[in-house]
């Protein structure tokens, strides 16, 4: 049975309408009998035609029948079909002045405004209406208020004692005015930026902002941000207002220390006398590690200040002396609250096995940033996993079971290896610019090609090998990657054929394909 065959004879031309609205436009609608266009389902129907024949579907509301625009309920099922300013145009003259219809349409506009940016005056010009709107909103809707509203200073006063950012849309002349800018600045300080430049120089009012937010210091004179008890009191509520001071006051240690209550920061505006003061430095990297970073270079390769700052947080020793970062004990301390800390340490203490399993076992994430040497090492990678940070290596998910399952048993000579014949493809690609295309040979004689992202890493390798091998290849646990041309094709000659070549283990799975390629191929 046809879903039209219910339908009233009034109705029949249903079906024939949106079939011309789907075939032509949603101006069809012209020629439709008035039982049709004061029809909410079948209006909502050839908005939703016209939408998906990429049509704007607003013009449906202009034949509906006055019926129709006087229905509130279904004025608002078209919301999610058209714009507000449309189901304004097409509400009846009673419609557009009701203050519940209006809250409706709030309600149900994704932007929270509804109709009342083109309501009358006999809305936005109601007091109390408009008042409970910012109440219950916020004071960016005191724009929508008529000019009367916001040149009248009671009206101002109680909408910036509701929202004090409603001052924007006050008039200049109430922006002068000290009552109305001390309930402003008192409900939220950022109203400081739309007050008059004069109250901007009033101590009082600059306080009461200050008290809110120090983000608004930028906005007070500059005699009053040379004033140094305001300054102080706003880097206690925003450290980063340091950068508005004078660099005298940046350069006052109970300011600093103040500003980098939350936050390192604000040490960056510092002055670089107070960035070399020791006793300083080590009293703000006790506060914040990271800190360290706008430390002078002397001190950032002071063993006791860089001590310090990795207590406070691990992650500051990228920032000590490349000397203090290949001491074993600033390690071991900063992995107790950073377990990434291990890669910002030198070569020669991730080649430590010693000083990487104890690091291991105060959490630190060791396999993924050990040298190629200890990458290999199969004693040492058993030993890492079982260490509470070695088993949290999330890198190593793909391969763990299957290098568990083979490497783990294994002898340590002659350990298999699959050899890859690696080539950058002079190709480009629009998911990888130059994909490296790879040979693979395996232990017992097999073959396969595949190509890889340069962005993959070894491991991504390893794995695919791991999962398309046919069954009776043998199994490996080490790649030997041999590099066939140039990694640098901007910088070579046509003809120019560049070779070498890596041995590495499937266990390095950080390093991307395209470093190899790279190192060997410079």
């Amino acid at each position: 049975m046809s879903r039209w065959s219910h339908l009233p004879p009034e109705l029949r031309a249903w079906p024939l309408y949106i079939r011309r609205v789907q075939g032509s436009s949603i101006h069809e609608l012209k020629h439709a009998k008035e039982a049709l266009l004061g029809h909410p389902e079948f209006i909502l129907e050839a908005m939703q035609v016209a939408s998906r024949n990429g049509e704007s579907p607003d013009g449906a509301l202009q034949y509906v029948t006055e019926p129709f625009r006087n229905d509130a309920e279904a004025l608002l099922k078209c919301a999610s079909h058209c714009s507000m300013k449309s189901i304004f145009e097409a509400a009846s003259k009673e419609l557009q002045s009701s203050k519940d219809f209006c809250w409706a349409t709030m309600r149900a506009d994704f932007k929270g405004v509804g109709i009342l940016p083109w309501a009358g005056d006999e809305l936005r010009g109601d007091r109390d209406f408009i008042l409970d709107i910012i109440e219950q909103k916020s004071g960016d809707f005191f724009r929508f208020a008529s000019d009367e509203l916001r040149k009248d200073r009671e009206t101002v006063l109680a909408a910036v004692r509701l929202s004090g950012l409603a001052l924007e849309f006050a008039s200049p002349r109430l922006t002068n005015d000290r009552e109305v800018v001390m309930a402003a600045v008192r409900q939220s300080g950022s109203a400081l930026q739309f007050v008059f430049e004069r109250l901007r120089g009033d101590r009082d009012v600059v306080f009461a902002a200050l008290q809110q937010t120090g983000l608004v210091l930028q906005h007070a004179s500059e005699e009053l941000r040379a004033d140094r008890d305001l300054v102080l009191t706003a880097v206690r509520s925003w450290g980063f207002a340091l950068q508005d001071a004078p660099a005298t006051l940046r350069g006052d240690p109970e300011i600093v220390l103040a500003a980098v209550g939350a936050s390192a920061g604000p040490f960056r505006f510092a002055t670089d006398e107070l960035k070399r003061d020791r006793d300083l430095v080590m009293k703000v990297v006790a506060r914040q590690g990271e800190a360290l970073q706008y430390a002078h270079a002397d001190l950032r390769a002071d063993r006791e200040v860089v001590l310090l700052a990795v207590q406070q947080y691990g992650r500051a020793l990228r920032h000590g002396s490349q000397e203090l970062r290949n001491d074993p004990t600033l390690l071991h301390t900063a992995v107790l609250t950073y377990p990434e800390a291990v890669r910002d340490v030198g070569y020669p203490l991730r080649d430590n096995p010693v000083a990487m399993l104890e690091a291991g076992r105060r959490g630190g994430l060791i396999i993924s940033y050990v040298s190629h040497k200890l990458s290999g090492d199969r004693d040492f990678l058993l030993e890492a996993m079982r260490t509470p940070g070695g088993s949290k290596c999330n890198a190593f998910e793909d391969i763990k079971d299957f290098a568990n399952s083979k490497v783990a048993h294994r002898g340590e000579e002659g350990a298999p290896t699959a050899i890859v014949v690696a080539r950058q493809s002079t190709k480009y690609s629009s998911t990888s610019e130059y994909p490296i295309e790879c040979e693979i040979n395996f232990p017992s004689g097999r073959a396969m090609e595949c190509t890889m992202n340069e962005e993959a890493a070894v491991n991504d390798l390893a794995t695919f090998l791991v999962e398309h091998r046919p069954t009776d290849m043998q199994a490996f646990d080490r790649l030997h990657l041999i590099f066939d041309g140039c990694a640098d094709f901007d910088n070579c000659d046509e003809d120019e054929d560049v070779g070498a070549s890596v041995s590495i283990s499937v266990w390095d799975c950080k390093r991307p394909l395209k470093n190899y390629l790279k190192l060997c191929c410079p």
